[in-house]
């Protein structure tokens, strides 16, 4: 957006916005991909759409949602080779995995579980290096075009380097959570019940995503592949006191298992109506 005329901010800013429209997009084609019938595909988009934080941070200039919706395309492409669907779906999951490392290095690492598992399925069934060969340099050139930039723009490796290890020192002294807050409530809080607005709005959402998680089925297997990593990389390192921003990324998550307990629901006649 710069290089089109933008002036900084108003380029990260589109940016920001850009990245909030798709990845509610990204969350529809994913839940697709796992066979949520398109009525609940689309819910399950619109609940992530229509949740407070979303609304309060996904247009903001930051790195949270062109990360969410870069994780989310990556995620699907993913799944599609799991899945043994045809197209070149682990070269593009390769793809969009590089361009959410480069907006947010642990999102791309979340990622590593699921792009593993799409690899050797996909050698399996090719028996035959080509794909994955090919994976492999899309992910190495896009990564390449990424992060060289950012290296000289820094002033050369030593200098890149000396300015992350200050950044991760400064991460872990204040920002990263201490062991024994994960059992204070306002901890959970503050992640779980937060990025939708708090109050009982948002546990009844976690109710019913509770409900879906329960009686999902094996989909609920790849969910679980593909957003836990990144639940433990965000709650498990990141300040509670951005939470709700943070949350971005893995709030589809039970959004996803709120869309499968109304699907389930409509499947039986006496429960439809409500």
């Amino acid at each position: 957006f710069h290089a089109l005329g933008f002036e900084s901010f108003r380029a990260a800013t589109a940016a920001g916005g850009l990245g909030g429209f798709l990845s509610a997009w990204a969350l529809y084609l994913l839940l697709r991909e796992l066979d949520f019938r398109r009525p609940f595909a689309l819910l399950g988009a619109l609940l992530y759409a229509l949740t407070p934080s979303v609304w309060l941070h996904g247009v903001r200039p930051l790195s949270d949602a062109p990360g969410a919706a870069m994780f989310l395309f990556a995620a699907m492409f993913l799944v599609r080779a799991i899945k043994e669907r045809p197209g070149p779906n682990l070269v593009l999951g390769a793809a969009f995995c590089a361009l959410a490392a480069g907006v947010r290095p642990q999102v791309g690492v979340a990622l590593l579980p699921a792009a593993v598992l799409a690899a050797v399925r996909v050698s399996q069934r090719e028996r035959r290096p080509g794909t994955l060969a090919t994976a492999v340099c899309v992910a190495a050139v896009v990564s390449a075009a990424i992060w060289v930039p950012v290296v000289r723009s820094s002033g050369g490796l030593t200098s890149w380097r000396e300015r992350m290890e200050g950044q991760m020192a400064y991460v872990s002294r204040y920002d990263s959570p201490r062991a024994e807050d994960a059992l204070r409530p306002e901890f959970w809080r503050r992640w779980m019940l937060d990025p939708a607005g708090g109050g009982a709005a948002a546990a009844v959402l976690l109710g019913i995503a509770a409900a879906g998680l329960l009686t999902m089925g094996r989909r609920r297997n790849l969910l679980i592949l593909v957003f836990v990593p990144l639940v433990a990389l965000t709650i498990g390192f990141l300040t509670v006191l951005a939470a709700p921003r943070y949350a971005l990324a893995f709030w589809p998550l039970p959004c996803a298992f709120a869309a499968a307990a109304f699907e389930r629901l409509a499947a039986r006649r006496a429960l439809a109506p409500a």
